[in-house]
């Protein structure tokens, strides 16, 4: 009886072991790699807004935020990160595990970015300057690629997006250069 009881015991034992093992696969405790690029996108996942580019297994996710990762314009990231279960509103959602990477791109890497005009602040002829929602700055190389930045903003069209080349500043808290601009005909 003794010998039958202790048998039980161990095929209930490693019972629970193969259960419990398996729930912590389902419940997302395998890590992925993420590629996060040096700029933010506009997105309209949260509002009106930008967001984090990041890549995993060769498919970008636009993010609103990775939870416990700080962004910083001008530095590209490769983190480790766990999938968490989305959030209420539907978006996907990560949360930092680890920092595997993270380093400043070179001086003067371009970027290009397509929004639509109610992405920018309100760039006016003659301006040197403007904003990206508010979040970024930048300013202008030239005076005449601001000029038209602010043509193509006050297009009465509705359906078009403005497509914009940027180039990193030496320190992330300096505003972006921009480069160049132009409208996308829809």
């Amino acid at each position: 009886m003794t010998r039958r009881l202790q048998t039980l015991l161990w095929a209930a034992l490693a019972a629970f072991f193969v259960v419990s093992c398996g729930e912590d696969a389902q419940n997302g405790a395998d890590l992925q790699t993420m590629a996060v690029e040096a700029h933010l996108e506009p997105c309209t996942l949260d509002g009106l807004g930008m967001c984090v580019l990041g890549t995993i297994g060769g498919q970008q996710h636009t993010l609103v935020a990775v939870e416990g990762f700080d962004f910083v314009w001008g530095r590209r990231a490769t983190l480790e990160v766990e999938r968490a279960a989305d959030g209420e509103d539907g978006q996907e959602r990560y949360i930092l595990v680890r920092v595997v990477s993270d380093e400043a791109v070179p001086l003067g890497e371009e970027f290009t970015i397509e929004l639509n005009r109610l992405f920018l602040g309100n760039p006016s002829q003659g301006g040197a300057s403007g904003s990206l929602l508010g979040e970024r700055d930048f300013t202008c190389r030239t005076q005449e690629i601001c000029d038209q930045l602010a043509d193509a903003a006050s297009e009465p069209a509705q359906s078009f997006n403005i497509q914009m080349r940027f180039s990193h500043p030496p320190e992330p808290t300096t505003p972006l250069l921009l480069t160049a601009a132009g409208l996308v005909e829809e």
